[in-house]
Order: C-alpha cells, then sequence, then structure tokens
C-alpha cells in the first residue's frame, strides 16, 4: 500500500477506533454507575436496618445470659429427673434383659415432641399436640397387648422406633406401638404408690417441675421486652422505603426469633397442669410426667433456635 493509499483509508480506520473507544468508555461508565448505585443502595439498606439489626444483636446477647439458666433446669428435668426415677425400677418385670429405664422415659418424651413437631407446626399446634396424651389419655390397656410388645421387642436393646416403627403422623401417638410400649414398661416397672410420690416430689419445692417454674416466670418479663422491642424495630420499617423484608438475611432472624418469643411466652406448658397436682388418679400421673419432659424439652429446643440458629 502507497502513501495515497493510506492516506485515502485513515480517517475511516481512526473514526472506527474513536467510535469504538467511545463505546468501551459508554460501556465502563455504565458499569461504574450501576457498581456505584449497588454500592449506594447497601449503604443506605444498612444504614436503614442498623438500628433494628442492633435491637436484634442486643436482645440475643442478653436472653442468652437471662435463659442460661432456664436451659440448666430444663436439662434436669428431661436428664437427672428420669435418672432419679430410674432408681425405683423394678427390672425384672420388664422382660428380659429390658432398657434401663431412664433411657425408655427419655424415649417416650422424646417421641411425644418429634411426633408433635414433624411437619413443622407452629409452637401452639404442637403444644396442643404433645397436650393430646393429656386430654384423651392413653387408651385402654390389656395383658394380651403388652405380651404381643412384649414378645417382639424382648431382648432388644433399642428404641422402640427401631423396634415398632415411627409413630405415624396422621394418627395419634397413642395408637404407636412404639409409643404404647414405652408407656407399659413403665406402667409395669414402678409401682403406682412411686408414680404418686414421683408426680408430688416435682412439684415440692425445689421440685423439678417447681423450679422449672418458678424460673419461668422469673424470665417471661424479659422475653416480653425483648419481643415488644423487636416488634417496634419492624413496625418502624414496615413503611420505610427499605421495609425489613428488603434484607432477606435479616429479615428471616427476625422472623425466627419473634416466632421462638411467642411460642416462650405462651406460657411454660405446665402451668396447664396446675388442676393435677394433687388430683391426678393413677392412670394419669405416667402421661403427666411424660409430658412434663416433652413440653419442656420442646421449649428447650426453642430457646436453643433463639440463641444459636436453627436446629
Amino acid at each position: 500500500m502507497n502513501y495515497a493509499e493510506w492516506f485515502d483509508i485513515a480517517p475511516s480506520i481512526l473514526s472506527a477506533i474513536a467510535t469504538t473507544a467511545a463505546a468501551y468508555a459508554a460501556f465502563s461508565a455504565l458499569k461504574v454507575s450501576q457498581e456505584s448505585k449497588m454500592i449506594a443502595e447497601r449503604s443506605t439498606l444498612a444504614i436503614q436496618h442498623g438500628p433494628a439489626t442492633k435491637t436484634l444483636t442486643e436482645s440475643i446477647e442478653a436472653l442468652s445470659k437471662e435463659l442460661s439458666n432456664l436451659i440448666k433446669i430444663s436439662s434436669d428435668v428431661n436428664s437427672r429427673w428420669p435418672q432419679e426415677i430410674d432408681r425405683l425400677d423394678i427390672r425384672n418385670a420388664g422382660g428380659s434383659n429390658p432398657r434401663p429405664l431412664r433411657h425408655v422415659l427419655i424415649n417416650a418424651s422424646e417421641m411425644l415432641k418429634m411426633h408433635a413437631t414433624e411437619n413443622e407446626r407452629t409452637y401452639s399446634h404442637t403444644r396442643r399436640d404433645i397436650f393430646y396424651i393429656i386430654r384423651n389419655g392413653l387408651g385402654e390397656s390389656s395383658d394380651s397387648e403388652y405380651k404381643s410388645l412384649l414378645k417382639k421387642a424382648d431382648g432388644t436393646y433399642f428404641e422402640a422406633e427401631q423396634v415398632f416403627g415411627k409413630p405415624l403422623l396422621d394418627k395419634p401417638i397413642t395408637l404407636s406401638p412404639a409409643f404404647r410400649w414405652t408407656c407399659y414398661q413403665l406402667d409395669r416397672r414402678v409401682t403406682k404408690k412411686n408414680w404418686r410420690k414421683i408426680w408430688g416430689q416435682a412439684w415440692e419445692e425445689n421440685g423439678y417441675l417447681k423450679n422449672y417454674q418458678n424460673e419461668y416466670e422469673r424470665i417471661l418479663p424479659i422475653l416480653q421486652k425483648a419481643f415488644d422491642s423487636l416488634k417496634k424495630e419492624k413496625e418502624l420499617l414496615a413503611h420505610s422505603v427499605y421495609p425489613l423484608q428488603t434484607n432477606k438475611r435479616l429479615f428471616d432472624k427476625y422472623k425466627q426469633t419473634v416466632e421462638v418469643l411467642e411460642c416462650l411466652l405462651e406460657g411454660d406448658g405446665i402451668d396447664s397442669l396446675e388442676h393435677y397436682i394433687d388430683s391426678a388418679n393413677d392412670d394419669e400421673i405416667i402421661p403427666l410426667v411424660i409430658y412434663s419432659m416433652g413440653i419442656t424439652l420442646l421449649k428447650q429446643r426453642a430457646i436453643e433456635v433463639l440463641l444459636h440458629g436453627k436446629e
């Protein structure tokens, strides 16, 4: 190519380069503008949601300190209490080399709690499901049913669900062979006199359920204060440019925390048992003990979710 030809096409090439450079500059400017906008939105979101985040963090930190004693007492109900009941075990009445009675009792309460929560029902619904064994009782029992269950479970050392299968979720737990087996074991291996003693002592001063009830009453105003603070922050943001829903992580944590607090504010779960403290008949005491352990376990797990996140 000679110089004359070069001078003829040079303007076209330079024009194309200039156009490309302009397009790239425009694209870069747009990208910077979008990034700046995103940063600005995040900054605004952080500013808008700062008080809500602070309230949530401070509430959980305060509750962590205040709830530690209730967690300990709840653990006593579900661990030390069964160990004490285990000392009253007439073990040879439970078949050939039966499981320790404390394990049977813990198995029954955990089965009750799991049956009520398996479908991720609300805490209110779960409490009603757990109370079913008190409201409706365990149903009729018979030697023939016990012998049939014993024939299958005798000599095994597994949890009842491993022997008989898990309770069906669409049926009352009292119809489940696994749950009924644990109840038969508890009935056969501790005398009715001792069950009455166990139940009465639990409600005496410094008894397991009395201690739990007293501590729960102490922390109720603290739970209410935390609930009110979180609700207030959520309402303040409800009609703003950036409501809580625009911050998914914070919104999910608020939702979870408020739901747990609502569960805890419904009461300790054993407040509905006061009618039975002095007037429970012999057939009601085993369901009452299982229920008390199951409901305190439910509340304990709720507190663990509150303080540490999902189970």
